[in-house]
């Protein structure tokens, strides 16, 4: 999540986010690395098994939820993404993020 075991120039690439439905300011995503409000990450699921790791690195904080489960809520969200979003909305509220690369 801070780019210290790649080149500087693979960070950027990683972090040069694409913008294709429904990606936003709040959602977006790049090389192999997703950002979800202010989170670096990427979610990944198996047959039965799901996992959502990510990072902020201005708080230094990491969120990593497991779940033995890959049915998705009736909202059509994963198991660990039902749980990751009340987690970084608390963290995210307690610890603001940056405005404008403050």
């Amino acid at each position: 999540g801070t780019g210290e075991l790649l080149s500087a120039e693979a960070f950027v690439e990683q972090t040069t986010w694409v913008t294709l439905p429904p990606m936003t300011s709040e959602r977006a995503y790049g090389l192999g690395l997703g950002l979800l409000h202010g989170w670096l990450g990427h979610e990944g699921s198996l047959p039965g098994y799901n996992t959502a790791p990510y990072h902020r690195a201005d708080i230094d904080g990491l969120v990593v939820v497991f779940a033995n489960s890959d049915i998705p809520d009736a909202n059509h969200v994963s198991p660990t993404l039902a749980v990751y979003g009340p987690i970084i909305a608390i963290l995210n509220r307690e610890y603001p993020l940056p405005v404008n690369g403050e």
